[in-house]
């Protein structure tokens, strides 16, 4: 048997992905909501990363601050 390459592919890599060409500006509330899988995950890093920085019982409400 001879050692073909199965496919037969131009050898050209892909280009980039949807995660990669996503816009992950502008604010958080439009983020969230976002279709682009990318973008909702890097916007509730975000708010969860917002949260961690307060004291522990805290009164501040930043899920109903930033996704009315």
């Amino acid at each position: 048997m001879e050692d073909a390459v199965v496919g037969g592919g131009s050898g050209n890599a892909m280009g980039p992905s949807a995660a990669e060409l996503a816009d992950n500006s502008g604010p958080i509330e439009d983020r969230i909501v976002s279709k682009n899988w990318s973008v909702r995950a890097g916007a509730y890093d975000e708010l969860l990363a917002i949260c961690q920085k307060d004291k522990p019982k805290s009164k501040a409400d930043h899920y109903n601050q930033h996704c009315g």
